[in-house]
């Protein structure tokens, strides 16, 4: 359920037009967020959740009169912990997220499919230290690690389900192994880093590629010239199993 960011590039863009072919990435980030490479330094403790306003905040998309928004449902544990500065133990096996992520969604058409992935990455350029009750930057980052997301399980699925539940990112799991090869996102200890959801919609069509599944081939005489000549220039047998 693992993929390297270096497989989805296009997270990273906006709504694109291709030929008769769309496809729109939403980014959400759960609090302020970092960029995609390495974020200004942040204070010591995490940022809680902007406040509620009328105007569309960080968690709010719109597009037309579309708009995506995601609430952490279980904002109120995490703020508990912010407020101390939340510590998370990661191991060379692997841990799950405590407190984990538990999220709502609203806004999505209840007929298109969404892929929702998790990523986590660097919140500053610091490494730190816990002294004198606290935690404090005490030099610069360790080299960034390679990227790796998460796909929600239930991935893909509809509008429809995505909004009727709780979405819990429970089977993902954190390591600092970096040799890992079960497709756990791994991290650096001792360094602050910030979780992003990405809801990812995607279609595309192309008309060319309609087919027709039939235990036998149906041509006739004409049709079977026109595909002898199309396989004269291409190697079949490397597409038959």
């Amino acid at each position: 359920n693992m993929l390297s960011m270096d497989m989805y590039p296009s997270l990273g863009l906006g709504s694109q037009r291709i030929g008769d072919c769309f496809y729109r990435a939403a980014h959400i980030p759960l609090y302020p967020s970092a960029c995609d490479v390495v974020a200004k330094t942040l204070p010591q403790r995490l940022l809680p959740p902007p406040t509620v306003s009328s105007e569309p905040g960080p968690n709010q998309l719109t597009k037309g009169q579309e708009e995506f928004k995601m609430e952490l449902d279980n904002a109120s544990l995490w703020k508990q912990f912010s407020s101390v500065g939340t510590e998370m133990i990661i191991t060379k096996k692997g841990r799950r997220m405590f407190p984990g992520l538990k999220l709502k969604l609203s806004g999505l058409n209840p007929s298109l499919r969404y892929i929702l992935l998790l990523d986590i990455v660097p919140a500053d350029n610091s490494r730190y230290r816990f002294q004198g009750g606290g935690w404090q930057a005490v030099g610069g980052a360790e080299a960034r690690l390679p990227d790796r997301v998460f796909i929600h399980p239930d991935s893909p699925a509809t509008g429809a389900h995505w909004q009727s539940r709780t979405i819990s990112f429970h089977y993902a799991k954190l390591t600092n192994n970096t040799l890992d090869s079960q497709g756990h996102i791994i991290l650096h200890s001792l360094h602050r880093y910030q979780p992003r959801i990405h809801v990812v919609e995607q279609t595309f069509v192309f008309p060319e590629t309609q087919l027709n599944p039939l235990f036998s081939r149906q041509r006739d005489a004409r049709q079977k010239r026109k595909l002898e000549q199309i396989t004269e220039t291409l190697d079949i047998g490397k597409y038959k199993v």
